[in-house]
């Protein structure tokens, strides 16, 4: 998927690190 890793990348990029790390954990579904 893609467009999944491009949203995280974007998210990652505008968000600053811990919530763009947090963003990752729930998109990954690992909470």
């Amino acid at each position: 998927m893609p467009n999944r890793s491009s949203i995280v990348l974007a998210s990652a990029r505008v968000v600053p690190p811990p919530i763009a790390k947090r963003n990752v954990w729930s998109c990954s579904g690992a909470s």
